[in-house]
C-alpha cells in the first residue's frame, strides 16, 4: 500500500479487497482521524498490523482477514474497543499476539472479533544439519498458556515426536547429535487455553541431514599436475546501473584414486593485488558423493542450493544395450507367434487402449502360452527376457525359457504380478549354454493351480545383451 494514503487525512473510507497488493502496510495512521471502514481483505499484505490503528478516532471497521499478517497489536487497549468490528480471520498470527485481544477464556471486548481459522504458519520451510551435529527445528514464540507439539510424517500420518525432543521448553524441536534417521517432513502445532476455538498449525519443514564437510579444506584444491582442474574462481563487475555489488564466487575440486570427480566445494574468495585467499562455504552449492561404477559411470551425487539444503540426491541406473526385440509379435497385437502350451485357451482381449492375450488353465498341469517357433541363439549369448502382465487369479504363472535339447533354461524364478493393479515387467536373464541352438520363449502356470485361473500378457521382450556397453536407464532423487 502506498506510503501516501496515511497522509489523506479527510479520508473515511478504503475499500481495496481482492487486489492482490503485498508488502507491509504504511505505519503510521494516527493523522487518519476520519477513517471508519478499513477493508483490504483478499491481498497479499504481510508482516504486522500497525499499532497506530488503535485509538483513531472514527475508525470501527477494520477488515484485515485473508492476508499474510503475522503479527497484530492489543486492540483491548482501544478506548472505542465496544464499538470495533474486526476480522483478522485467514492470516498467519500466532497466540502471542491473538490472546491479549482476549478478556477471558474465548471472550473478547469487541463489537465484533473474528479471528479463525488461521493460515499454516510459514516462517520456515527447510532446516539442513551436518550429521552429528545439532539439529534445531525453531517455532514461533509461545505463551505460559500454550501448549505446542512437535509431529514428524511417518508414511501418510504426522505422528507425535515430542517426547524425542531434547528441548524441554518445547519451543524448537532439538536433537543434539542427529543422524539421518531424523530426516524427513515435520510441522508443530499449538494451542492456546485462552484462545479454545483455534489450533495454529506450521507448514510441513523439510529436515535434510546432510553430508559432513571439512571446514579446513585442505585436501581440497591440491594441484595435480595430470590436466584435471582443481579449483576455478570467477569475478564479474556489478550490472550497470543497478546498484548491487560484484559477483564472485569459487570451486574445489576433489578427486577418486582413478582422478574421477568426487566433491566440488564452493568458496568465497577474497581477490587482492598481491595474493588471493578464501573461505569454505560449508555446504553452499557444494556437490559431492559422487561415485561410479567399474566402466566410470556415474552412480550417485548431491547437490545442495544456496540455503545449504540438499536439494537431489541422485541415483543413477545403466542398463547394458540390446539389439532388437527377438520375440514376436512383442505388443501382443493378437495372438500371431504364439500358442497355447497344453490345455489352456489363449485368447485376444482389449483393455482401456491396451491390447492382452488372455490365458484361461483348463487343465491342472503346466500349462499357458508359448512361442510357436523356435528362435535361433548362439552358445554363449547372454538374453534378457521380460513379460509385462499380471494375474487375475491366484494360480502362479511363471516366465519359461525352453531349448531345443528339451532343457528348461528359464522355469520357476520369475513370476507375473497378482492383480490389475499391480501390473508390472517381470523379468530375467540367462545365458545360451553348449548345445543349445534354438530357443521358446513364454509363460506357463505352476502349481498350486486350478481350472480357471487366468493371466494377462501386455507386452514381451527378448533382448540379446551387447557387451561392456551401456546406456543410462534410470535416475532418482
Amino acid at each position: 500500500m502506498p506510503s501516501y494514503f496515511t497522509s489523506l487525512v479527510k479520508l473515511q473510507n478504503i475499500y481495496l479487497y481482492n487486489n492482490q497488493m503485498e508488502g507491509e502496510l504504511p505505519a503510521n495512521w494516527s493523522n487518519m482521524t476520519m477513517l471508519n471502514y478499513l477493508q483490504i481483505s483478499g491481498n497479499r499484505f504481510s508482516g504486522a498490523v500497525p499499532s497506530s490503528l488503535i485509538n483513531l478516532p472514527a475508525t470501527v471497521y477494520l477488515y484485515l482477514y485473508s492476508n499474510d499478517f503475522t503479527s497484530m497489536p492489543n486492540f483491548t487497549t482501544d478506548a472505542r474497543k465496544a464499538s470495533l468490528y474486526i476480522r483478522v480471520d485467514n492470516n498467519r498470527l500466532d497466540f502471542a499476539t491473538l490472546e491479549p485481544n482476549f478478556s477471558g477464556t474465548g471472550t473478547h471486548p469487541f463489537a465484533y472479533f473474528i479471528y479463525s481459522p488461521q493460515k499454516n504458519i510459514s516462517d520456515l520451510t527447510q532446516v539442513s544439519t551436518p550429521i552429528s551435529t545439532q539439529l534445531v527445528i525453531p517455532a514461533r514464540p509461545i505463551t505460559a498458556l500454550n501448549t505446542i507439539t512437535w509431529e514428524k510424517l511417518i508414511g501418510v500420518t504426522w505422528t507425535n515426536v515430542s517426547a524425542s525432543n531434547q528441548n524441554a521448553s518445547g519451543t524448537s524441536y532439538q536433537i543434539n547429535s542427529a543422524d539421518g534417521s531424523y530426516a524427513g517432513s515435520y510441522r508443530y502445532k499449538i494451542t492456546s487455553s485462552k484462545v479454545p476455538a483455534l489450533i495454529r498449525y506450521s507448514d510441513p519443514i523439510a529436515v535434510s541431514i546432510t553430508d559432513p564437510y571439512n571446514p579446513s579444506g585442505s585436501y581440497l584444491g591440491n594441484a595435480l599436475y595430470n590436466g584435471n582442474i582443481t579449483s576455478q574462481a570467477w569475478r564479474t563487475d556489478p550490472a550497470y546501473a543497478s546498484g548491487g555489488s560484484e559477483l564472485k564466487g569459487m570451486f574445489l575440486y576433489r578427486y577418486d584414486d582413478k582422478y574421477q570427480l568426487k566433491e566440488a566445494q564452493f568458496a568465497n574468495p577474497t581477490f587482492g593485488q598481491l595474493s588471493s585467499s578464501y573461505a569454505l562455504a560449508g555446504n553452499k552449492f557444494r556437490e559431492n558423493d559422487l561415485t561410479y561404477d567399474p566402466n566410470g559411470n556415474l552412480l550417485t551425487l548431491k547437490r545442495y542450493n544456496e540455503g545449504q539444503h540438499r536439494v537431489h540426491d541422485f541415483t543413477y541406473g545403466y542398463e547394458a544395450l540390446r539389439v532388437a526385440n527377438a520375440a514376436p509379435n512383442e505388443d501382443f497385437n493378437g495372438t500371431t507367434g504364439y500358442t497355447n502350451n497344453g490345455n489352456a485357451t489363449i485368447a485376444p482381449e482389449t483393455i482401456g487402449s491396451q491390447n492382452y492375450v488372455k490365458v484361461t488353465c483348463n487343465l491342472v498341469s503346466t500349462v499357458g502360452i508359448i512361442t510357436q517357433s523356435f528362435i535361433p541363439v548362439a552358445v554363449g549369448e547372454k538374453y534378457t527376457y521380460k513379460v509385462k502382465g499380471y494375474r487375475q487369479t491366484s494360480g502362479l504363472a511363471y516366465l519359461y525359457v525352453y531349448a531345443n535339447t528339451g532343457a528348461n533354461l528359464v522355469w520357476l524364478t520369475r513370476v507375473l504380478p497378482q492383480g490389475a493393479a499391480n501390473e508390472d515387467w517381470a523379468t530375467v536373464e540367462f545365458t545360451i549354454p553348449a548345445g543349445v541352438t534354438s530357443i521358446k520363449v513364454g509363460v506357463l502356470f505352476s502349481s498350486p493351480v486350478v481350472v480357471g485361473d487366468i493371466f494377462y500378457v501386455n507386452q514381451i521382450g527378448l533382448y540379446k545383451q551387447a557387451a561392456a556397453s551401456n546406456r543410462l536407464a534410470s535416475v532418482s532423487g
